[in-house]
């Protein structure tokens, strides 16, 4: 049996939505109705995690989908970024709709310093 399949014979693709760690760290901070799933090892899980997030690691990620909200925004994180594009990718093909993939994973999410900043209004000239 292979385990892969050539990409010219593909007949439907789809991409996963992608969430950069600063804009993760923004939703998170106002507060946003986000689930936060990290799909790491028990062991990466006790040395540092998001507050709040929800710990599957990827090889039982099938037996957990039942505790996961199914129409509620999910950012999926690991390490990297590569267990949390299968995870994301696993999830949209379980229904999921509304899952992204946090880019860069929990090392970037530590290591990332975010710009504080606000949206201005927008300021018009006035017509002559």
């Amino acid at each position: 049996m292979l385990g892969y399949i050539e990409a010219d014979l593909l007949k439907e693709t789809r991409q996963a939505s992608q969430l950069s760690v600063c804009d993760l760290k923004d939703a998170l901070q106002r507060g946003d109705a986000l689930q936060v799933l990290d799909a790491r090892t028990p062991g990466e899980w006790d040395s540092g995690h998001i507050e709040g997030a929800r710990h599957i690691p990827l090889p039982k990620l099938t037996g957990g989908l039942k505790r996961l909200p199914k129409d509620a925004p999910l950012a999926v994180i690991c390490g990297s970024g590569y267990r949390s594009t299968i995870a994301t990718s696993l999830l949209l093909a379980r229904g999921f709709p509304r899952v992204q993939n946090v880019m860069g994973g929990i090392g970037a999410y530590q290591a990332t310093k975010c710009a504080e900043w606000q949206a201005a209004d927008l300021v018009f000239s006035p017509m002559v």
